[in-house]
């Protein structure tokens, strides 16, 4: 990517978003009162993450953009044991999916360039099974899981509770923090906003993003939780080899 090298499970580890049309929609409205009562932000967030667990599946787009650098899309079908991502932007595609703990890519030259580094690299265009032993890529198949997106969702230092809003036409509880050290974008600041409807499921967040000296944004929305994620294993496929995929 030009100007700021990220790798694209950081795009896509739930920091994915919508277009500058929906995002205008998602603003956050202010509502009145807040319905969770008296327990504190942590104690909602603990409330959420046991919602999710027990949702158990989920669907999260949007995308994250730099502007004058750099936007890119991506949508993700996770569950406990398997995932579907695709990510677009800047002319790059590619496609993850995950099977237990077994990782297959598909990326095209572009994608290979910006998100790897990997210049004319002959994996190109076709379903790449990452070997377990390549721990350089580990960090995609586990951000891809329901348990992983949980945290990410929820992991936040000094939780502040910021009300009840309208977002997206939905009544929610704002909460924000700065995400940990071992986030993609450490100490970014991040809102979440959750369903004051039972069973208080997240509506989506939005995160402040900062990269190499770049300023961007990423938004993000939730959907079909609970439904059905089926991963069919590639028909034909190639096993990466350290030359191939450092």
């Amino acid at each position: 990517m030009v100007g700021v090298h990220m790798r694209r499970d950081k795009i896509l580890l739930g920091i994915a978003a919508v277009l500058a049309t929906v995002l205008a929609l998602s603003l956050p409205v202010a509502a009145s009162t807040n319905p969770f009562g008296a327990r504190s932000p942590a104690q909602i967030l603990v409330l959420v993450s046991s919602t999710m667990t027990k949702a158990g599946s989920v669907r999260l787009s949007g995308t994250a953009s730099f502007p004058g650098l750099i936007e890119e899309s991506a949508t993700l079908d996770s569950s406990v044991k398997q995932s579907v991502q695709t990510t677009t932007g800047d002319g790059i595609e590619e496609s993850d999916l995950m099977i237990g703990s077994t990782l297959y890519i598909k990326g095209n030259a572009a994608d290979y360039k910006a998100s790897y580094g990997i210049t004319n690299s002959p994996l190109a265009n076709q379903w790449v099974l990452v070997p377990s032993s390549n721990s350089n890529y580990a960090g995609i198949s586990v951000g891809e899981r329901m348990t992983s997106l949980i945290e990410t969702t929820l992991q936040m230092n000094a939780p502040k509770d910021l009300g009840a809003v309208t977002y997206r036409g939905k009544s929610s509880v704002a909460i924000d923090g700065k995400l940990p050290s071992g986030s993609s974008f450490p100490n970014a600041l991040q809102t979440v906003y959750v369903s004051t409807s039972s069973p208080y499921l997240p509506i989506g967040y939005s995160i402040k993003l900062s990269e190499s000296g770049h300023q961007g944004s990423a938004i993000a929305l939730f959907s079909k939780w609970g439904e059905s994620v089926h991963v069919v294993r590639p028909a034909t496929f190639v096993t990466a080899s350290a030359k191939d995929l450092p």
